[in-house]
Formats: C-alpha cells, structure tokens, sequence
C-alpha cells in the first residue's frame, strides 16, 4: 500500500508539485483480505469491459469513446443485476480504472507507449487505485468500502487529509 502526499519543492519553479510516496505492509484480516481482492477483481473488469467497449465503438463508427462517455456508461453498468456486484467496489476506484484506461490510449496514441492489453487474472498483480478518503492513523489505514486495516507504519505521515490517496497492490512476497 502507498499513500501519496503533495509536497511543494522549494529549489523548483513555485507552484510546481512533486509527490511523497509513503510505502506500507498491509496486515488485513481474512475478511478484508477477500474484500481487497473484490475491489481488485472490479477495478480488473472494468478496465477489461472499458477496453472491449472502445474497440467495439470503433470497429463501428471508426470513433473511440471518451472516458466521459464511458464514465456514464459504467453508471448504466452498475444497474444491470448481471453486474451489481460492481456496486461493492468504491465507485471512485472503477472510475480511476477508466481514467487509466484513458491515459494509457492517449501514451499509445502520442506513441509513448504499445496498445492498452486486457488484464489477466493470472498474468497482472491484484492491484488498484482510489484517488481520495485515503486515511491513515495509529497503525491503520482506511480504505473506503473496507474500513480500517492495520499496517506496519514505518514513519509519520505528515500530510493534510484532504490530500491524500493511495495505491494498493498485492505483491507476491506479501
């Protein structure tokens, strides 16, 4: 788990923003834990389904979507009973899943980068992100639609709460 802090640099241009980058083990119960995949699993499929629906908009009309287009289209989604399941996952990490998808079109297009593939269950790290309501306090971090989970804190986090956001990644050595 990574938390990420806003940090005005005093040698750069003023204004100018760097990151501070917080790394953390997680120690989630057996509940958590699966709860922690889910979001993983959900921020996987909708990265998938996104990805399969611009190529079938394009094969189509020969236009892409935009990730507003599709941002209302997952809203849609949500409502379906074939994927309410999705309606666990905080809606903020399925919308980052779309604005990556987004990003990683745009490096493919200004040829920084190959084209978007679809992730793999087997192949990709269970692995997400949520933009805001990160918090962390005495040992514990709060991740929306989860709740508290311990961590073993190496250091303070010295950052304003409103600025905060967190990456959460399960690595095969824990």
């Amino acid at each position: 788990m990574a938390v990420y802090r806003e940090v005005d640099s005093l040698r750069d241009a003023p204004g100018r923003v760097h990151l501070k980058i917080y790394r953390f083990r997680m120690e989630p119960t057996q509940a958590q834990a699966e709860a922690l995949l889910r979001m993983a699993g959900a921020r996987r499929f909708v990265w998938n389904w996104g990805l399969a629906r611009r190529k079938e908009a394009y094969a189509a009309t020969g236009k892409g979507l935009t990730y507003n287009q599709q941002a209302t289209e997952l809203a849609a989604l949500k409502k379906k009973p074939e994927t309410a399941w999705l309606r666990e996952a905080d809606s903020q990490l399925l919308q980052q899943a779309l604005k990556d998808l987004d990003q990683a079109f745009a490096a493919f297009f200004e040829k920084r980068a190959g084209f978007p593939r679809f992730k793999s269950k087997k192949r990709d790290e269970p692995r997400f992100r949520i933009p805001q309501r990160v918090k962390v306090e005495d040992s514990k971090v709060y991740v929306p639609k989860v709740g508290w989970v311990r961590i073993r804190q190496s250091q303070p986090v010295d950052c304003p709460q409103a600025r905060r956001r967190g990456s959460l990644a399960r690595h095969p050595d824990g």
